[in-house]
């Protein structure tokens, strides 16, 4: 058995820095390649010259298939160990780069390649990184990072609960924005109007991609016959569904810049953890109250009668403990369990970031650290 001590060795607050700058890179090279695809693809249909033509069509592949790496690594975590994140990464960070040099002698064509220029210093920054935490040393399992995180992990795909109802969302959000693209530029000129709203038409194609995500999961019974492995078990505070776990406060920035739906792309915490920790068993949790559209961990509904057997059997049959702080009575109970149960040794406390615009009727970050300390005391 490995020593507890040795975790604690880890330099975490260090690594989770160097996380960011990969989680912000991850993040501009996917709605990067969502965005310039369809207007591509919208340059192949209107142009007929084979240099043109060409241009559109390595422009897709490349667009495209680092949107592809960037979904696969949407952890974060996942974009130290998989091996064509640095060459996505250099790839959109050089196209973006070049965009902006080339349009530098046009002050009004430099404002429309902002994106890109946010793009390229975010993806640089994600491969500075990624290239430092690979070669992070861990003295006490004398590892290097990348090679400690791809022990045990092994990804099992499972059916969609809806069936293709992912795909039909999928298409929609990619023809809405192939559709925006086909405006003729010259028309959008002359009505400036229309070319302020487009940016916000452009929110409900982010939304039609969030809702295929949503619907690209499978349901709970399928999870677990088509995954045997010991589950990751998610306890949190149903008050915090869709809230706390929700998009970053640094991504929220880009709705105020006028990147209008760009943050609905932004994985949440929550599906950034289940994600990862699917590649070492279902991660699962109980269904709360709330009606909406979560994406991560696969929901199982319980009943109040039910709920605190199947919750303990399940800690029981759990891998590993995820509990994200927060405050209230069944969350209260479960840390209690938890205690009672001796799983606390393969319990992993969180702490997500409230978002500034829902504090007022959340549990702040204090709270939720004394509601732990005193149930960890007893």
């Amino acid at each position: 058995m490995i020593d507890p001590d040795a975790y604690r060795s880890i330099d975490i607050t260090g690594l989770a820095r160097q996380c960011r700058f990969v989680t912000m890179g991850n993040y501009f090279m996917l709605v990067l390649g969502v965005l310039k695809v369809p207007i591509l693809f919208a340059l192949f249909i209107r142009e007929s010259t084979i240099s043109n033509l060409s241009i559109a069509m390595i422009g897709m592949a490349l667009y495209g298939s680092c949107a592809w790496v960037a979904w696969n690594t949407r952890s974060g975590l996942d974009a130290i160990t998989y091996r064509y994140s640095i060459p996505a990464f250099l790839a959109v960070a050089g196209v973006s780069i070049c965009n902006v040099v080339e349009a530098a002698a046009e002050p009004l064509n430099l404002v429309n390649h902002s994106f890109d220029a946010m793009a390229g210093l975010a993806t640089l920054g994600g491969v500075v990184a990624v290239l430092t935490l690979r070669r992070t040393w861990l003295p006490a399992f004398n590892v290097r990072l990348d090679k400690f995180l791809q022990h045990g992990k092994a990804k099992v795909q499972v059916r969609p609960a809806k069936g293709s109802r992912w795909l039909v969302f999928l298409a929609l959000g990619l023809a809405w924005f192939v559709g925006i693209a086909l405006i003729p530029s010259a028309f959008l000129a002359n009505h400036h109007d229309l070319a302020t709203a487009v940016i916000y038409i452009n929110a409900l194609g982010f939304g039609f991609l969030s809702v295929a995500n949503y619907y690209f999961q499978p349901d709970y019974q399928t999870l677990i016959r088509e995954d045997p492995r010991p589950p990751i078990l998610l306890l949190r505070s149903f008050a915090d569904d869709g809230n706390a776990t929700a998009t970053s406060t640094d991504v929220n920035v880009l709705n105020n810049l006028g990147f209008v739906g760009y943050s609905l792309l932004n994985s949440s915490l929550e599906d950034r953890l289940a994600f990862h920790y699917s590649a070492f068993g279902p991660f699962v949790a109980s269904a709360g109250p709330s009606k909406g559209q979560i994406v991560g961990a696969i929901r199982v509904k319980l009943t109040d009668e039910e709920w605190q057997d199947k919750v303990l059997g399940m800690m029981k049959k759990s891998r590993l403990i995820i509990l994200l702080t927060g405050v209230g009575d069944s969350l209260s109970w479960e840390l209690k369990a938890l205690i009672r149960g001796k799983y606390i040794n393969k319990t992993v406390f969180m702490f997500s970031k409230v978002p500034r615009r829902i504090r007022n009727h959340l549990a702040p970050t204090a709270a939720r650290l004394q509601f732990l300390s005193r149930g960890l005391a007893g």
